[in-house]
């Protein structure tokens, strides 16, 4: 869309120059000293505005190389934010403790588009080792059909993977959830109160 807006406006602003020179030949006006001025301005503008015009560039080949849109989750050098916005000489990044940086398009050599890749979380919970096997497969399995509702969950890959470690009385077992980069932090606090009230729904007590 950005692209768009920005082909329209330079092919209004040549048609506009091309019709009032067009206007001004008709009454006479020797149009072609004048385009001859005009590029001398236009490549003194030029120079003055080679960021503006290395910004501009960049933002092009951003979004012709899809880089990244508004609302994904990017990380830039030592900064990891949501992108809140996107022009065609900046980049706006918001962290999750709120503080936005402002990226020139120009500088953005490389980045990493955390909301492209999906990432696997891992999940451990220790119970009393009497507890029966297959009740907490039980649990986990529907912990796990929980989450599948959002879209960002691969139902396929996220699996109950079964027992751990053994320690002393207790057992460790283990699942994994595999989701979009960028909505690990919020599935887990979502995950971990689906094995709280599951875990209590089959009367199974976490140890530790």
């Amino acid at each position: 869309m950005t692209l768009i807006i920005l082909f329209n406006n330079i092919i209004k602003y040549i048609i506009s120059i091309m019709a009032f020179l067009f206007i001004l030949d008709i009454y006479g006006v020797n149009t072609t000293s004048l385009v001859a001025g005009l590029g001398v301005i236009g490549l003194l503008v030029g120079l003055s505005l080679q960021d503006a015009l290395k910004d501009i560039i960049a933002g092009i080949n951003i979004i012709m190389d899809n880089y990244y849109v508004v609302g994904d989750k990017i990380k830039y050098k030592d900064f990891t934010g949501n992108v809140i916005s996107f022009g065609l000489k900046t980049t706006k990044i918001k962290s999750l403790t709120g503080e936005v940086l402002i990226v020139t398009n120009r500088n953005i050599d490389s980045i990493i588009n955390l909301s492209q890749k999906e990432t696997i979380i891992p999940f451990q919970v220790m119970v009393s080792s009497d507890t029966d096997t297959k009740l907490i497969k039980q649990a986990i399995e529907e912990i796990i059909n929980n989450v599948s509702k959002h879209s960002y969950v691969n139902l396929k890959e996220s699996i109950y993977l079964g027992i751990e470690k053994i320690t002393g009385l207790n057992t460790t077992y283990s699942f994994q959830i595999r989701c979009q980069q960028g909505k690990e932090d919020n599935l887990k606090r979502e995950i971990f109160e689906n094995i709280k009230t599951t875990f209590l729904k089959y009367k199974i007590s976490i140890v530790g």
